[in-house]
């Protein structure tokens, strides 16, 4: 699912797009704490405090790979893969993304980078820039209701994304 189509920058050397795959994270965390209310208690404390259990999962990764094309055809291949040359080091802004509607212009320094010559292939790599990290906190409570001997009623309370934390896409270039 990652390669549909004509990928490739310049036909004549396929090596030039070597790299990594669009669904390359290198880091991912994946945590889940469960914690349970077991007091020595008694009486209606007992009934209130007990038996309750938190369950938050927090999922963070980096941002995925991503191709920025040029648009145009200077390498008139007729292909129109063209990349841009990178001109600085200084690619990612470090701004956060605040709008689903200009994420590109606040996330990627766009003077970092030059449309390539004519006749020439430019020199940023497939997938060689990210987007934005990932962060998303899921989290369930619950409450165990004794019944009769060994059986519990489970009522549940679950929240997916509970911060509401936007997740964009990698920006489209």
């Amino acid at each position: 699912g990652d390669l549909n189509g004509t990928t490739v920058e310049n036909p004549d050397n396929i090596n030039m797009d070597r790299a990594n795959c669009g669904f390359d994270y290198r880091h991912i965390i994946n945590t889940i704490v469960v914690a349970e209310t077991h007091f020595h208690l008694t009486g209606l404390a007992a009934k209130l405090i007990n038996n309750w259990e938190i369950a938050p999962l927090m999922r963070i990764t980096d941002g995925t790979p991503f191709t920025m094309y040029t648009g145009l055809d200077q390498s008139l291949t007729d292909i129109n893969n063209d990349r841009p040359n990178q001109v600085s080091s200084k690619v990612y802004t470090g701004n956060k993304i605040l709008s689903i509607f200009s994420p590109s212009s606040v996330y990627i320094n766009g003077s970092a980078f030059a449309i390539n010559a004519t006749g020439t292939y430019g020199n940023v790599g497939r997938n060689s820039l990210r987007g934005p990290k990932y962060f998303e906190l899921d989290s369930a409570i619950s409450r165990f209701i004794p019944l009769h001997d060994g059986v519990m009623l489970d009522l549940r309370l679950e929240a997916f994304n509970a911060l509401n934390h936007p997740d964009f896409s990698p920006p489209t270039y």
